[in-house]
């Protein structure tokens, strides 16, 4: 099928999507592959949430690098502790990140090619979330670590893309993104990392 900027379309994506150009295309059905893994990655990130009273930042990562860990009153000695070292799920969290630059970038020459921003609310606020989401690229992929309130609103945002059509799903992504803003603003050590 052809659309009306000339690109093509193979058929219906389900849930009223028919027409869509190649690269949304790639990025619904990458976000529809990641559905299950990054959700259920960030569902064990809570699970397991990680101790960071024992662990010592790499001095590169830090704000101040002089900065040991969150402070306790049965705080281990430094001696106790250990240098951080990125997990499986840091690594896996990583290959989810991987190929969203490239889409939106892409997607903003496309948003700027055929519609205009300037009369379209609903296509400004999708570029805007792009360029804001491209400038803090550099910080997320820096990040040694991705906790469950990091990788909360990244991995529910397949959601939205697999159902873009389900109002009460973005109320849960809102309080994912809620949940971020809070855990890098109080969460040590991540109110002291650079990317963070």
């Amino acid at each position: 099928m052809h659309l009306s900027d000339g690109s093509h379309a193979g058929g219906s994506l389900g849930y009223g999507v028919t027409e869509i150009a190649a690269h949304n295309a790639f990025w619904y059905w990458y976000q529809f592959i990641w559905l299950v893994p990054a959700n259920v990655l960030t569902l064990w990130l809570f699970i397991k949430r990680m101790d960071y009273h024992k662990i010592i930042w790499h001095p590169d990562f830090l704000i101040d690098p002089n900065y040991i860990g969150p402070k306790k009153n049965d705080d281990a000695p430094r001696q106790l502790r250990r240098e951080y070292t990125p997990t499986w799920e840091d690594k896996v969290a990583k290959v989810y990140v991987l190929f969203a630059i490239p889409y939106y970038f892409f997607d903003s020459i496309y948003i700027i090619q055929y519609y205009d921003i300037t009369t379209e609310i609903c296509m400004l606020g999708m570029f805007l979330h792009h360029l804001a989401t491209m400038y803090s690229f550099k910080n997320i992929w820096d990040m040694p670590h991705y906790s469950w309130f990091v990788m909360y609103p990244l991995a529910f945002h397949c959601f939205l893309i697999v159902f873009p059509y389900t109002l009460w799903l973005q109320y849960i992504y809102a309080i994912g993104l809620a949940c971020f803003v809070w855990g890098l603003a109080t969460v040590e050590p991540f109110t002291q990392g650079r990317p963070y």
